[in-house]
């Protein structure tokens, strides 16, 4: 009830998306797309801020080779956001609070502005205190999909809990499942006991396939027989998947359909793993784990043991 409270507070303000300095930190998905349509727990980023301001239109401000394809947002004063921010109550009573020409920062990084322009410089500055998390690079999709999950499962606005078929075993809480009226769920385990698992509308789940929470299945989704999912992993729109996943991010239209392992990984949109793929997630001598991307070649350790293929649009 306090979240639909807080979204009927915000209604008609003019929300944008801005995209700062750590734009290629999310490569090689940020080649193709703004970070605003990065893809995590049940929803994009964008869908996630037009959840919490109960649907009105959330514009993208990004590079000038990407602007084309999105809308170009209206003149007035608008309420300016840091992509990278995960929303929750806190942050967005703390963007609520935002006068005309007031901004907030964390050291030199503008976190939120209310204002005409994006020229925070002009703005009065005011100090962050509110408790978020950020995405900060391209791993962190799988790495806080976790919270992702939990947090979008509780927004999602689920009118009951469908009891799936009586030939599938549920083992937790029934309160931890959702399955959409139209999706259709045949003899599998579904483990509800470490997190939620939410199966959307028109979305598959073939027989024998066994599935650990937290775990989001999106619409049109098929999991096709006999496949292994582990929690945390987040399957969006019209994917395709078989064999043994653990903690992956699949961007919507994207297939691994076969036998073969994926772990602790993002893949972007229309990505197809031929049968039998197999990509490793830990180094021989369980070393953290450095990736560079494709434009500066810095390399940079990300700190993680487990951290698995980061595969962009379009890639077979």
């Amino acid at each position: 009830m306090e979240i639909q409270a807080q979204r009927l507070n915000l209604k008609n303000m003019q929300i944008v998306l801005f995209e700062d300095h750590l734009v290629n930190s999310f490569l090689p998905l940020s080649h193709t797309r703004a970070l605003a349509d990065l893809f995590a727990g049940m929803y994009s980023v964008r869908e996630r801020w037009q959840l919490y301001f109960e649907g009105e239109s959330v514009f993208v401000q990004t590079r000038t080779i990407l602007q084309d394809l999105y809308e170009a947002y209206p003149d007035g004063e608008t309420v300016f956001i840091n992509v990278r921010l995960i929303p929750n109550r806190d942050a967005v009573s703390a963007i609520q609070s935002l006068k005309t020409n007031e901004a907030f920062f964390i050291h030199d990084v503008c976190v939120a502005a209310r204002g005409m322009h994006m020229n925070w410089d002009t703005f009065e500055h005011r100090a962050w205190t509110s408790e978020a998390m950020w995405l900060n690079g391209i791993t962190d999709l799988f790495s806080v999909n976790d919270y992702l999950i939990r947090a979008d499962f509780a927004l999602a606005n689920k009118n009951n809990n469908v009891a799936p078929s009586q030939h599938c075993r549920v083992i937790g809480e029934t309160s931890n499942l959702y399955i959409h009226p139209t999706a259709k769920v045949l003899d599998a385990v579904l483990n509800v006991e470490a997190g939620p698992i939410f199966i959307d509308a028109d979305a598959e789940v073939m027989e024998g396939s066994m599935l650990r929470g937290p775990l989001y299945v999106g619409k049109h989704a098929v999991l096709k027989m006999g496949t292994k999912c582990y929690g945390p992993s987040s399957f969006g729109e019209e994917c395709r998947i078989g064999g043994e996943t653990s903690n992956v991010v699949f961007h919507p239209f994207s297939n691994k359909g076969h036998d073969g392992f994926l772990g602790n990984a993002v893949v972007g949109s229309w990505v197809n793993f031929g049968a039998d793929s197999n990509c490793s997630n830990l180094k021989n001598n369980y070393s953290t784990v450095s990736i560079s991307n494709d434009l500066d070649r810095n390399e940079f350790n990300t700190g993680l043991t487990f951290c698995g293929a980061l595969v962009g649009d379009h890639a077979k």
